[in-house]
């Protein structure tokens, strides 16, 4: 017998669309107590943190993404069954399957789907996945499309799929005051020692 208990999935899946415990209780008509009593025993049946606090702020972890990707299709598919036994008729709206990588910024993810949310006619799922298993998704038409903040590698080029940019993000430089940055940079900086992200990172 699975011990997953769907109710807990289905208030977690509300916390972490909106990205506010306090936003989601009130939506959901409970208080924020139950609502974390709730996540908390979701988070012990699967043993495994789905949220950590950052700043007062709900943000999810890498098993929280994969759960959110999984929680988002399972109440899709709820809501087309609803839909087909009320009316006896498929849903009108067409359903994204959204890839993405994980490591990808949670800002530009929520700013990429804030119109699909506004829109009556779309429903969505977000899958966070590696490189290769989102190129599989498109080719095996499991995704409808791919985020990444990453080259397609070379090999992978000529897949049956098209590239386009939608955006850049800024990269910031941190340092110490006495490391003064110039217009020319990078030149001057050869012997300065570097924290940089690691790959996938």
């Amino acid at each position: 017998m699975s011990r997953l208990n769907y109710h807990h999935l289905y208030y977690f899946w509300r916390v972490a669309i909106s990205g506010n415990l306090t936003q989601a209780a009130r939506e959901l008509h409970v208080s924020q107590s139950a609502l974390s009593s709730q996540i908390r025993q979701l988070e012990d049946s699967m043993d495994t943190r789905l949220f950590e606090r950052v700043s007062r702020r709900l943000v999810l972890t890498d098993a929280g993404q994969r759960v959110l990707a999984y929680a988002e299709d399972i109440f899709a598919k709820g809501e087309e069954l609803e839909s087909l036994l009320r009316r006896g008729v498929e849903p009108a709206y067409q359903h994204l399957r959204i890839g993405m990588l994980a490591t990808m910024s949670r800002n530009f993810i929520e700013g990429f789907i804030e119109p699909l949310r506004d829109n009556p006619r779309v429903r969505f799922s977000l899958h966070a996945q590696g490189m290769a298993s989102l190129l599989d998704g498109l080719a095996t038409h499991q995704l409808d499309l791919v985020l990444t903040n990453t080259q397609v590698p070379v090999e992978d080029r000529s897949g049956p799929w098209q590239v386009q940019l939608l955006d850049r993000q800024p990269l910031a430089l941190i340092g110490p005051p006495s490391l003064a940055f110039h217009s020319d940079f990078p030149h001057g900086f050869d012997s300065v020692r570097w924290v940089l992200p690691g790959p996938g990172a």
